[in-house]
């Protein structure tokens, strides 16, 4: 292992300084000190490896030759030479042979290896036979790492047969390499997968080693501890392997040897790495996080983040295990936060933050790179979990740059680069995309020449990102320019990153043609003929649809899930795009593709999309095109071949497709044409259908007038005649009456019978796959929960709300969405008397996935909760906390104008003024009260206006003049008030 390092620069002035001061003092033919030869040759050594460490090897190669001739060794035997230069001349062809390794001239290298153990094998002398020890380390090592399996079964034979050649060297040096030799012995057994006896070889090793009084051969001990350890961990033997770990780090506890310590580090890394990745099993009554987290504060206690001279390798391990330490105290906030412990999650995210600042500041111009790549990543992340303004952000991400943005270190080049995205992104979302596009041109100009894949890749993908960019800004020329054009006779790369980016460029290419096509003319209002078709493409339609063949033609067959999870898409936006620019005939093409391309795919994704461009398909040939008899064959496709599915997002797109082929075949028949609803089902003639329908309206309109007794007898005509039908039309009309006739029950006060006529719509069609069936079952659980509660049936009550929940909440189309958002807040109402704690869960929920709906049906149960959620917290003594949350949904809920919304923004107004009231926030209450009482005379009733006048007149204020004269008049028109 190496320990604290310089560079290959500082190394190689500092063995030329002892070089020129020792070189005229040791010339040959001269006699000089075994101490002075020593000295030369530690220096000349240390400029060899710096010249090889600096890629130099040839220099390293001619330094060794230079080194032997001043020795002044030649081709005489070693007998012609001083005995006190023996040891000097074997160090020095060692360094030559590892020298000559790195050129690549392997068998040259080993040939000045051999030369060392034959001009020296019969020296008795141990300063020279450490030479040969090191000599045949150096050949076992070459031979294992350039040969085939055989090659490493000779070196195991000849690793063990020099280490019991050199055993009883009682010589320092010699008794490490001996240690070393048996360490690589046991690493190659392991190689050669023979886990049995590496693992024994290693045990001896630190039996014979581990308590030697020579510090080198104690770690070379260690570090076969370590190996062992992690054979142990890759076979998944834990038990084994965190006994020895913790042995390990209990014998190293107190050594100062920088080996030892690099071992050390490494082994308290490992065991974080282990708890990090949950692949031990925690000790009873504990989890893999508590370990971790134990593991990490038990590094830092033992290694302090400090600017002390320690080994670069430590280091590097240290900042590791602050940065997996920071991460998981993040993790352990957010959930604590998600738990209701705001409290502890901010300490928590506090302390992480001090971790990773303390990081920073000592690590952040840390000598070793990675360990600089560490600190700095930390810091990134600190700065992200911050959630900071944009400006603050901005600010910390320049101060980044300004500390190391010239660190030209390899390490550091990706999240340096990472860091000047986020700038770009930061200025783009500003408002400053000029500012943000300069920023990504300086960001490539400053790591455009460098070569690693983690830089090259994140470059080739913002190039996307700039020219989405000045597509925006309508500089489609430049735009275009920056993106790659995959040569069409080249085959797509073998890697899947590399096709990704391939069709990524081909994406944004199809995206910029697209920008440039003529706005689609307005929506259809319902009723209305669609607009003639428009049968020519725009140039730019034209280059958007043949770059999109383009990527079908390479990519369709592409094995990588998001490969083709992308094309997919790029195939339906494209028929979307066309069809809303009224090309339907090249809209028909581009989703019949789509569907052809993909249909047998199993990927879920691509599966759904598949089904949705089949519904589209549908629908352009029917509603568009007017040809219900070519889409009639794509819903019995689409519906053959997903039927059977059954996730949700999947499911609603079933039942689309259902309603769709049933308005498909109503549209045949009134046309004339011969169509057949199923081979079990009876004629509906066209006439008898109308005439059913008439009979649903008439119903209809007898609620408006109350008359519910007439609608019922109407409705139960309808049902007694056809209920038990297959039809799929007679079953719709069945549907509908079913749930008006359990409306009609309810509103004359016969809950037990309205819940039977509801438990029977869900029984009879509770499965059917048609999207018009799904909203009409979730609106006979919704007025059955309304029943429940009427009757004080709370448990069965919440059970109807958890159903809805549960089945449609991924539902996309609104009704059902709206469905969702009213069962949620309803089931808070109804927890709020009985528990508190769920209830808040209820009201967040629904606030949390609805209060931001584009759908205005949507968004007013999540208005409702929002009031529902201030009385509740001020109930439960949190009230600072219910003002807060009521004025961020004000400000969310302030621009709404549909009358429904009127009442809510006045609750959650009168939710901040008492809130606030009640937290003793007095300048914030009198405001929030005054705003209240300066609302239109009777947009607050009377009841309520009057106690929040009594409550402003409890908070101290004086009130107007205005105010006193309203009362007056109050009591003098109206005593009671």
């Amino acid at each position: 292992m190496s320990h604290i390092a310089s560079s290959p620069e500082e190394a190689l002035a500092r063995a030329q300084a002892v070089l020129d001061r020792l070189v005229p003092l040791t010339r040959a033919g001269q006699p000089a000190q075994p101490e002075l030869l020593d000295h030369l040759g530690a220096a000349w050594e240390e400029q060899v490896q710096a010249l090889a460490g600096a890629g130099r090897a040839d220099e390293a190669v001619a330094a060794a030759d230079d080194w032997l001739r001043h020795l002044g060794d030649g081709d005489a035997a070693p007998g012609t030479l001083p005995l006190e230069r023996w040891p000097q001349v074997a160090r020095a062809l060692v360094a030559k042979g590892r020298a000559l390794s790195g050129t690549g001239d392997i068998e040259a290298a080993l040939a000045v290896l051999a030369q060392v153990q034959q001009r020296f094998e019969h020296a008795e002398a141990l300063p020279v036979r450490q030479w040969l020890a090191r000599a045949g380390l150096a050949e076992v090592n070459l031979r294992a790492h350039h040969g085939a399996t055989f090659a490493k079964v000779d070196m195991v034979r000849h690793a063990h047969r020099l280490a019991t050649r050199f055993a009883d060297d009682d010589w320092p040096a010699t008794r490490t390499l001996v240690a070393q030799l048996r360490l690589r012995q046991a690493a190659l057994l392991a190689e050669l997968d023979d886990p049995e006896e590496a693992l024994a070889a290693w045990e001896a090793l630190w039996r014979d080693g581990g308590a030697s009084p020579h510090d080198e051969v104690r770690e070379a001990a260690a570090d076969g501890r370590l190996a062992q350890m992690r054979l142990l961990a890759s076979l998944e033997r834990w038990p084994e392997a965190l006994a020895i770990q913790r042995s390990l780090v209990e014998r190293l506890a107190a050594t100062e040897h920088p080996g030892s310590l690099e071992t050390l580090a490494l082994a308290q890394l490992d065991a974080i790495l282990w708890w990090h990745g949950e692949e031990p099993e925690a000790p009873e009554g504990s989890t893999a996080q508590e370990q971790l987290g134990l593991a990490c504060e038990a590094m830092q206690a033992r290694f302090p983040l400090a600017r002390t001279p320690r080994p670069a390798l430590v280091d590097r391990c240290l900042s590791q295990c602050v940065c997996l330490h920071a991460d998981l105290l993040h993790e352990q906030a957010r959930r604590m936060r998600e738990a209701g412990g705001a409290a502890a999650a901010q300490a928590l995210d506090a302390q992480a933050r001090a971790l990773t600042e303390r990081l920073w500041a000592d690590y952040g111009e840390h000598p070793d790179a990675p360990t600089r790549r560490h600190a700095l990543l930390a810091h990134c992340d600190g700065i992200r979990q911050q959630a900071a303004a944009p400006a603050e952000q901005l600010a910390a991400w320049q101060a980044v740059l300004q500390r190391i943005g010239d660190d030209p270190a390899a390490p550091l080049q990706s999240p340096l680069l990472q860091v000047w995205i986020d700038i770009a992104y930061l200025q783009h979302a500003a408002g400053l995309a000029p500012q943000a596009l300069a920023t990504l041109d300086a960001a490539q100009q400053r790591f455009g020449k460098d070569t690693q894949p983690a830089v090259q890749r994140p470059l080739r993908e913002l190039a996307c990102t700039r020219a989405h960019w000045l597509g925006q800004a309508g500089r489609f020329d430049e735009a275009l320019a920056l993106l790659e054009t995959p040569d069409e006779e080249e085959a797509p790369a073998e890697e899947e990153p590399e096709r990704w980016l391939q069709l990524m460029h081909l994406d944004t290419r199809a995206d910029l043609w697209a920008l440039q096509a003529p706005p689609a003319p307005g929506a259809v209002a319902d009723g209305e003929h669609p607009p003639a078709e428009v049968g020519e493409l725009t140039p730019a339609e034209a280059h958007c649809a043949r770059t999109v063949a383009v990527m079908a033609e390479r990519f369709g067959a592409d094995d990588s899930p998001r490969i083709r999870q992308r094309l997919a898409y790029r195939l339906y936006n494209l028929a979307v795009h066309q069809r809303d620019r009224l090309h339907y005939e090249a809209a028909r093409a581009s989703n019949q593709q789509r569907i052809d391309l993909f249909l047998d795919d199993e990927d879920p994704e691509i599966v759904f999309r598949t089904a949705s461009a089949g519904l589209n398909l549908g629908y352009l040939l029917m509603m568009l095109m007017g040809r219900e008899e070519d889409a009639l064959p794509v819903y019995d496709r689409m519906l053959e071949r997903f039927g059977a599915r059954t996730e949700p997002r999947l499911r609603e797109v079933m039942a689309k497709l259902s309603a769709s082929r049933l308005t498909c075949l109503n549209r045949l028949q009134r046309r004339g044409a011969a169509v057949s609803y199923g081979d079990a089902v009876e004629d509906l003639p066209l006439e008898q259908r109308d005439a059913l329908w008439a009979r649903i309206e008439q119903a209809r309109a007898h609620h408006g007038t109350k008359q519910y007794r007439q609608a019922i007898e109407l409705y139960d005509g309808i049902l007694g005649a056809h209920v038990a039908s297959a039809h799929p039309e007679l079953r719709r009309l069945c549907l509908d009456a079913m749930v008006n006739k359990g409306f009609c029950l309810g509103r004359l006060g016969q809950a037990e019978q309205a819940l039977a006529v509801y438990g029977e719509v869900v029984e009879r069609y509770g499965h059917e796959s048609n999207i018009t069936a799904e909203k009409d079952v979730a609106l006979a659980l919704a007025n059955s929960a309304v029943e429940l509660d009427r009757l004080g049936r709370h448990d069965e009550e919440l059970v109807v709300y958890d159903r809805i929940i549960e089945r449609w909440r991924d539902a996309t189309v609104a009704d059902l969405r709206m469905r969702v958002a009213r069962a949620l807040q309803a089931k808070g109402i109804t927890l709020a008397d009985s528990d508190a704690a769920a209830a808040e869960a209820a009201y967040r929920e629904t606030l949390e996935r609805f209060l931001h709906a584009p759908e205005m049906t949507v968004r007013l149960p999540a208005a409702k909760a929002a009031v529902n959620l201030g009385v509740l917290l001020r109930r439960t003594g949190r009230a600072a906390e219910a003002a807060s949350g009521c004025e961020g949904a004000l400000a969310q809920l302030a621009h709404e104008t549909h009358p429904d919304f009127a009442e809510q923004l006045e609750k959650l107004r009168v939710q901040i003024a008492r809130g606030h009231r009640e937290a003793g926030q007095r300048d914030a209450a009198l405001a929030a009260y005054q705003a209240l009482l300066a609302l239109p005379p009777r947009t607050l009733g009377d009841t309520l206006l009057a106690a929040l006048r009594r409550e402003h007149a409890e908070l101290g204020a004086s009130r107007s003049w205005r105010e006193k004269a309203g009362d007056a008049l109050g009591r003098l028109f109206n005593p009671t008030r």
